[in-house]
């Protein structure tokens, strides 16, 4: 059967789930877990991210059950390119993630920075050889033809660590914010330069600041607390702040 016919059917199935959606558990799935997420759990599964590497996409977003609609809310059935042979079965829970083509920061000079936002969740309902329906059981933003899934892991909430005093000579950077944002307040995630090849730990807490003069005091902007970590990057939360905080803005980690 062509790839196209394929898809044809298994909208088909899609259709069928979405009538399923109207019970509180999908007749062949188990309670969805990212549909329980609230507060600020829910806050850290909506965060963005900036891996090193951009991530493989074997698993995506082709369609939905109405072949006109191209963006998806809670409640939604879509069509996932990635069955059975991919090791899908029903009840199994993904986050939904977009690689943003995001040209207004440099990492350095002409080389842009991998950008991922987060859309939100799905659950696969209907698994066949190389495609699956799923239905989306929350949003952090509607989710698109041309996502991408990634395994749900429940996200984690760390323990405030506290450091003896900012480190204004080794300073880091802000990076990145969520789909394109240059700016931030608190209760924002934003992405900064420095990961745990520099020392960081989730729980760390990092003063955001700009410089005034060079060799003058430097102007703390906020606070901020690290959530994530990767090599060469962290995820953190802004927790106070005078004043927007802005991609560009330093970061001093509390040692």
């Amino acid at each position: 059967m062509r790839s196209d016919a394929r898809i044809a059917a298994i909208v088909v199935v899609a259709t069928a789930a979405t009538v399923l959606v109207g019970t509180a558990v999908p007749a062949r799935a188990q309670q969805p877990q990212a549909a329980l997420l609230n507060g600020l759990d829910r806050d850290v599964a909506c965060a963005p991210a900036s891996p090193l590497v951009r991530p493989a996409t074997p698993l995506t977003v082709i369609a939905g059950r109405d072949r006109f609609k191209t963006s998806f809310a809670v409640g939604d059935a879509v069509i996932i390119r990635g069955g059975t042979a991919q090791g899908l079965k029903a009840g199994d829970e993904f986050f939904v993630r977009r690689v943003v083509d995001d040209k207004a920061t440099e990492g350095q000079a002409g080389v842009y920075l991998i950008s991922i936002h987060a859309a939100g969740a799905v659950q696969i309902v209907e698994a066949q050889a190389d495609a699956s329906v799923a239905v989306v059981t929350y949003n952090c933003d509607a989710i698109s033809e041309g996502d991408y899934l990634e395994r749900y892991q429940r996200p984690v909430t760390p323990a405030a660590q506290v450091g003896t005093s900012p480190d204004f000579a080794h300073p880091g950077r802000l990076i990145l914010g969520a789909e394109r944002r240059q700016m931030g307040t608190p209760g924002s995630f934003m992405v900064a330069d420095r990961g745990s090849d520099h020392g960081l730990r989730p729980g760390q807490q990092i003063t955001v600041f700009r410089r005034t003069v060079d060799g003058g005091p430097v102007l703390t902007v906020g606070t901020a607390t690290v959530y994530s970590v990767q090599p060469e990057s962290s995820v953190v939360r802004v927790e106070r702040s005078i004043d927007a905080v802005y991609v560009g803005d330093l970061v001093a980690i509390h040692r």
